[in-house]
């Protein structure tokens, strides 16, 4: 039987030879192996073969055909575009940047993809950061689209922030004066928090982190795991029956920071109407256990209610008004987590109220700016027909996107257990509420987490390997955003979640300092917790 294509490509042959280098992390040499020649060969006589400088130059060529399309594509999207980004040291100590960017796509699904894997050297000051990102977002043309930045929880990221937010609100680029346009790594903040409260279980923890790994050590052992303190001498970490109790109070206990933290971890699906919900109820497991009469579980609670009060003693306001675009709760949940919070007309759920209309009062200002960007009139003196036109003009359009807002506000909710795609719902309702719809797939793209750039620092250490530690970062950057591109929904996320696991009691973490931004504390896959 003759195996061959008789439609057989010597170019597309190259192609997929160049994919499966970039898919399968393999080196360049992959293409001048004896075995994949032969097999070539085999399938087609007249193949002709590559050597590993021009596998490397058509991965260079790939990258920059993509990203001309990719750049056609932000340029085009129908939503605002949110940015995720944070720094990476490679296995030779070379410092790399990660810019992932986030946004509704055309047909109105939500995409992740990594912008750049670019070289970053020291100094990793707040200026060299905001310098770093403002050339690679103006590279990309998308300054006027963006909505908003997730960066991990250093201080001096407030002040990369704040240069960042100066210069593109000079641009008119910014929505609501750039007060939405920074959020902190929500799911670093609850491994944080979770921090606080297992620093009092560290020897529990140590105990059962040493009990599965012996009881892991033979088939035997694990069947006879009840027994193993009183017939195996060798078993000296068996946690005492308090220990164990210990142990599952705080697992129980732990169970509503798991939940948060998986579900903030999503890149592929709106993370921003979630984070409202789990925050407060986070907040209500605290209040509740502060009060325990359980004295250990009293203290480890207090240790984490201040930790949490330092960072969300207010609940962010976009994010806050991010659960309204969700047709389940609207304004009714908010009114109600806030009346149990600071009881009826509180001045914190009429912030957010107001919030709420100013930013749709000013998307539609912004929107208005950037469709009619400074025209040339002809010079004459202005009459008071054209004042009062004027005044027509702007009071007309304004009362038509607010009354979009009015009237979804007071249609009845969805029910509480309908399970909705919100960009799916979004999609539905662009004709009824056209600048509403507009500015819920904005707000919806927002991610709460940095674990999309965690995913571009797993792609890095398995192509920047021992084995492979002398690449050119142009090199790099090709082949990170490449297999991102190419291959983005094929790769694994959970590994990016792995990076992320670390044991909470090895890790000394300095919040202020830009150099730890790769460290998540969380407890690890024994006791149930992942980042």
């Amino acid at each position: 039987m003759d195996l061959r294509n008789p439609k057989f490509s010597q170019q597309r042959l190259r192609e997929l030879l160049i994919e499966a280098v970039i898919r399968h992390d393999l080196p360049f040499s992959f293409v001048e192996y004896e075995g994949i020649r032969s097999i070539c060969k085999y399938l087609e006589p007249n193949s002709s073969h590559i050597c590993r400088n021009t596998a490397k130059a058509d991965i260079k060529k790939l990258h920059a055909s993509h990203c001309v399309r990719l750049r056609g594509e932000l340029l085009k999207c129908p939503s605002r575009i949110c940015l995720t980004s944070d720094a990476w040291t490679s296995i030779v100590t070379d410092g790399y940047l990660s810019l992932t960017v986030h946004y509704v796509d055309s047909k109105r699904v939500l995409q992740k993809r990594i912008l750049n894997f670019s070289e970053f050297p020291p100094p990793h000051t707040s200026v060299a950061i905001a310098e770093k990102l403002s050339g690679l977002i103006k590279t990309w043309g998308i300054e006027r689209k963006l909505f908003s930045i997730t960066l991990d929880n250093a201080s001096s990221n407030d002040v990369c922030v704040g240069l960042l937010k100066n210069q593109f609100c000079l641009m008119n680029s910014l929505v609501y004066d750039g007060k939405l346009f920074h959020l902190r790594c929500c799911a670093h903040i609850l491994n944080l928090i979770v921090q606080d409260g297992l620093k009092q279980i560290d020897v529990a923890v140590e105990k059962v982190r040493e009990c599965v790994k012996y009881v892991k050590g033979s088939s035997a052992r694990r069947q006879a795991f009840s027994h193993l303190s009183l017939s195996d001498s060798n078993f000296q970490d068996c946690p005492s029956s308090n220990e164990w109790e210990r142990v599952e109070k705080i697992c129980s206990f732990l169970k509503v920071f798991c939940d948060a933290t998986l579900q903030f971890s999503g890149s592929l699906y709106p993370t921003s109407n979630l984070y409202f919900p789990q925050i407060f109820g986070i907040h209500l497991k605290l209040v509740e256990e502060k009060k325990s009469p359980n004295e250990y579980m009293k203290k480890i609670a207090t240790q984490m209610w201040n930790k949490f009060n330092k960072y969300w003693a207010d609940f962010n306001v976009l994010l806050a008004i991010a659960v309204v675009f969700d047709p389940r709760y609207k304004l009714s949940l908010i009114d109600f987590c806030y009346k149990k919070l600071y009881g009826e007309g509180s001045s914190q759920f009429k912030a957010i109220e107001s919030a709420l209309y100013e930013l749709y009062d000013d998307m539609y200002k912004l929107q208005k700016i950037q469709q009619h960007p400074t025209q040339h009139h002809i010079k004459g003196a202005t009459t008071t027909l054209d004042k009062e036109f004027d005044k027509y003009d702007n009071d007309d359009p304004g009362s038509n996107t607010i009354s979009q807002l009015h009237v979804y506000l007071l249609e009845p909710r969805a029910k509480r257990t309908s399970s909705i795609n919100m960009l799916e719902f979004w999609k539905a309702q662009q004709y009824r509420y056209p600048e509403l719809a507009k500015l819920a797939m904005d707000i919806l793209c927002v991610p709460v987490s940095t674990v999309a750039s965690e995913s571009a620092f797993s792609l890095g250490g398995r192509i920047l390997n021992e084995y492979r530690s002398s690449l050119k970062p142009d090199v790099v950057e090709a082949l990170v955003c490449s297999r991102d591109w190419l291959f983005g929904e094929k790769v694994d996320l959970n590994v990016a979640i792995d990076n992320l696991t670390q044991n909470v009691m090895n890790l000394n973490i300095n919040e202020d300092n830009t150099e730890v931004m790769l460290k998540k504390l969380v407890l690890e896959e024994e006791m149930g917790i992942v980042a």
